[in-house]
């Protein structure tokens, strides 16, 4: 990485994200695997940024003209990736971009997209247009107190002169739109609702040579729904506490076919519809709902998890009772969804309570009260009792048991003495 006035280059394996996009991006998202590139960011003025990257992709194709050097595993046919992007920031708010990406493959670094400034669309056009080019425009506004709206159009293919011709179009366009906005609260919860809604036509992302699909190791480069799809998703999200952050979560995704059929219908300037199938029924389908958070445990340690429901209608041949079975087949339990949905989530939240109050006060306030609950006594007491009327209060024996975690609970409460946890423990258990 170099580092310079104004900018930085980079070379590096890494995982870049270049659109809007939070339950997925329609252009280098967040999931595929990582891949090497080198890239150059550049502040062009206070105004205007320029991005460009460089990278090598897996085509997952075997190269058999080495069949004769290797037995086995045979090496992968070249793919590449250029893109370049530019940022327009009208005010504080608003970023208003637009960018190319290329693929190609079957030879090794094409100068003409090695150049950053050149446009894709020419460069590809001096190449006899054998590559697959993405156009991208992407934007959000941002206020700060309010929330934020954002959106990404993705073009795969563009025929300006039939635009709107519906029969003879090659429009291949992908669309993404979303909002976060906070909400007024009184307390530190700060929530936020967000809503995101993408719709990818039957064409983007899918090249008539296949090495030039948008894809990296066979996944998309892009939103993870893929070609022929589209995708709806809701959040409400907040604070609980200073270091626990919580959100529930809905996400709902539906996706058609996309085989040799629907490639050489887009090639011939035919149409296919939108979440076009083979098989009978619906389209496959996907509802994901559950609940997910971060908790800072110390300064350098965090813990995530996600407790969630996936239900995929999908047409792939698999044994769907076993598939169905195999949680309850773990757990050896026989509980219906009623109550891993409304019961569980209410009890993470008793533990997490629990937990953010588990201190050595509390813990001495709990044993007490476990003693008063357990002991047997002479008299009544009473809720204004103090801690040596209660040990008063207790038959002989408990009060000669229990005397030493009575001494030890004033010490602690009254004489603002440090007392280790152990101890605290050692002391109680002893008196058991």
């Amino acid at each position: 990485l170099l580092n310079y006035p104004g900018g930085d280059i980079s070379f590096t394996k890494n995982l870049p994200i270049w659109s809007s996009g939070y339950n997925g991006q329609l252009w280098l998202s967040e999931k595929p695997t990582t891949f090497p590139f080198l890239s150059l960011r550049h502040n062009i003025s206070n105004n205007w940024s320029f991005s460009y990257l460089h990278g090598s992709l897996n085509s997952n194709i075997r190269d058999s003209s080495f069949a004769t050097y290797y037995d086995s595993a045979l090496p992968m046919i070249p793919k590449k990736i250029s893109v370049h992007r530019l940022d327009f920031f009208p005010t504080q708010n608003i970023r208003l971009s637009i960018g190319e990406s290329i693929i190609y493959g079957a030879r090794n670094f094409e100068m003409n997209y090695s150049i950053p400034f050149l446009p894709f669309w020419t460069a590809q056009s001096d190449l006899s247009n054998s590559d697959n080019l993405q156009l991208i425009f992407d934007g959000e506004y941002i206020k700060k107190k309010i929330g934020r709206i954002y959106g990404t159009l993705f073009v795969d293919e563009w025929d300006f002169v039939d635009t709107f011709n519906k029969k003879n179009n090659r429009n291949w366009f992908a669309f993404l739109i979303g909002s976060s906005l906070k909400l007024k609260s009184n307390s530190n919860f700060n929530p936020i609702i967000r809503f995101e809604f993408s719709r990818i036509s039957p064409y983007v992302y899918i090249h008539k040579s296949s090495i030039n699909d948008f894809t990296h190791h066979g996944m998309t480069l892009g939103h993870w729904s893929g070609s022929n799809s589209q995708n709806i998703f809701f959040s409400y999200e907040g604070k609980l506490k200073k270091k626990l952050w919580m959100q529930i979560y809905f996400s709902y995704a539906e996706r058609g076919e996309v085989n040799d059929y629907t490639i050489n219908t887009q090639y011939n300037h035919e149409q296919v519809s939108f979440l076009y199938k083979e098989y009978e029924g619906d389209p496959e389908n996907r509802i994901v709902y559950g609940i997910r958070g971060n908790l800072n445990l110390v300064s350098n340690v965090r813990l995530n998890f996600n407790f969630f429901k996936s239900d995929w209608e999908n047409h792939i041949d698999y044994d769907n009772n076993k598939r169905k079975s195999l949680i309850k087949d773990i757990m050896n339990l026989k509980f219906s969804n009623i109550f891993y949905w409304i019961f569980a989530p209410v009890l993470i939240f008793l533990m997490l309570k629990i937990f953010f109050k588990l201190n050595k006060s509390n813990i001495l306030t709990w044993m007490l009260k476990y003693i008063i609950w357990t002991s047997k006594k002479e008299t009544i007491i009473l809720k204004s009792d103090t801690h040596q009327e209660v040990l008063k209060k207790l038959k002989l024996n408990y009060q000669k048991r229990y005397q030493s975690f009575f001494y030890l609970y004033e010490s602690f409460r009254y004489q603002n003495q440090n007392i280790e946890l152990t101890k605290i423990f050692r002391t109680f258990m002893s008196a058991k």
